[in-house]
């Protein structure tokens, strides 16, 4: 994800609200940006499984800091009256000069210049198709990220244990078959959970699709809270057109498709 953006998906943000809580919408955000480090080859297995592990244990926003802090840029305690806290808070990146918008200060918002969006994230999908596609695909990402981690640590050991056995002049135990087995345990865990990893991804799309709209539509447009429509909706949507037209005799469904045309 851009470097730039990942602040301005918290609720609030961890730089200047270190001492609040974190939910867990925060630490699935330190979890994705996690997981595409790894699937980057900028984390290894046993840093990645660390940092997850210290990410399920945050309690406060300042504590998902220290697994971002090699990551992303600025992953460290912002001072709010400091200049930088205060151009933050105000809704102002001072590094970009971006505005944040869409939020009140102190909170998150989208980046962006001007009315724009910024050209490098890819556009949030906001059908249902769409979502059902992305959510796929990023259990894919996963999968191969879990396939390459076993590909690469079984072919790495087995090649030492060969030159180990080459230059001895004898081949001891099979070991590499131990670490086979670790990371082999993780991608079975990355099959098993296909539709649970998929269904969660697309709620937070979903979630993120919702918020998204709402921002780009203003305050009040959508009443508080509506998003993609599911053909679940749109089904019912079609049957509560065709009973009210059953309801209604033919003068007074003429009467209405010509108020609705007017």
């Amino acid at each position: 994800m851009p470097q730039d953006t990942i602040w301005s998906r918290f609720r609030l943000d961890p730089r200047l609200h270190t001492r609040l809580r974190a939910a867990d919408e925060d630490r699935d955000i330190v979890r994705e940006c996690l997981g595409e480090a790894f699937a980057d080859g900028r984390l290894d297995r046993d840093e990645f499984d660390e940092r997850l592990a210290a990410v399920g244990e945050a309690r406060l926003l300042g504590d998902l800091l220290d697994s971002l802090s090699d990551l992303v840029l600025d992953a460290r305690p912002i001072d709010p009256d400091s200049d930088e806290g205060r151009a933050l808070d105000r809704g102002t990146a001072p590094e970009t000069g971006m505005v944040r918008t869409g939020a009140a200060p102190g909170a998150s918002g989208t980046l962006s210049r001007g009315a724009s969006h910024d050209p490098l994230s890819p556009p949030l999908p906001q059908t249902y198709d769409e979502i059902d596609i992305a959510s796929r695909e990023h259990y894919a990402k996963m999968l191969r990220a879990s396939l390459s981690s076993f590909v690469g640590a079984s072919a790495i050991t087995t090649l030492v244990w060969l030159a180990v056995g080459l230059f001895s002049g004898g081949f001891s135990l099979f070991w590499p078959i131990f670490v086979m087995l670790g990371t082999g345990i993780n991608v079975i865990s990355t099959i098993s959970s296909r539709r649970r990893t998929i269904e969660d991804r697309r709620r937070k799309l979903t979630r993120q699709a919702r918020k998204q709209r709402e921002l780009d539509a203003g305050p009040g447009t959508y009443g508080g809270g509506s998003g993609p429509r599911s053909r679940s909706d749109e089904r019912r949507e079609i049957r509560r057109k065709r009973t009210r037209a059953d309801d209604q005799d033919p003068g007074e469904q003429d009467l209405d498709d010509s108020d609705e045309r007017g």
